[in-house]
């Protein structure tokens, strides 16, 4: 019967401990995305063009490109617009033989598909907040 009666407590405790680990969350991961901004360098001249061109023939202004010295391939979008690009990711592409079209028209993919996620994103973000919350 204790437990009854104060069962509205609990869970308003529950759903406070809940949301501040969130929270908590929330902030680590904006704390290790700052770090990474902080160690980025400016893009090469040909994947500058590319974003700007890409950026341009979408309407969309042009996202912030963090360039990260990284021998892993890494290229991602994250929401904000923003795009993460690592050496090794170019690295990987100028074994190709075919690098001086791919490494652009990649980057060009990379800058559609963080649109279209955007996109995608705000259309079904009134959905997900009422089935999923």
């Amino acid at each position: 019967m204790w437990v009854h009666e104060r069962l509205g407590w609990f869970v308003a405790t529950l759903g406070a401990i809940s949301a501040s680990l969130v929270a908590a969350k929330i902030i680590i991961a904006r704390s290790r995305l700052r770090r990474l901004l902080d160690v980025s360098e400016p893009l090469s001249e040909p994947l500058q063009n590319a974003f700007a061109n890409a950026a341009a023939a979408l309407g969309v202004p042009m996202p912030a490109v963090a360039y990260l010295d990284l021998g892993m391939p890494v290229a991602c979008t994250i929401f904000g617009p923003m795009v993460l690009l690592s050496r090794g990711f170019a690295r990987e592409q100028a074994r190709r033989s075919l690098m001086d079209w791919l490494a652009p028209a990649m980057a060009i993919l990379l800058a559609v598909a963080l649109f279209l996620s955007h996109r995608s994103f705000e259309r079904n973000l009134p959905y997900l907040g009422t089935h999923h919350c």
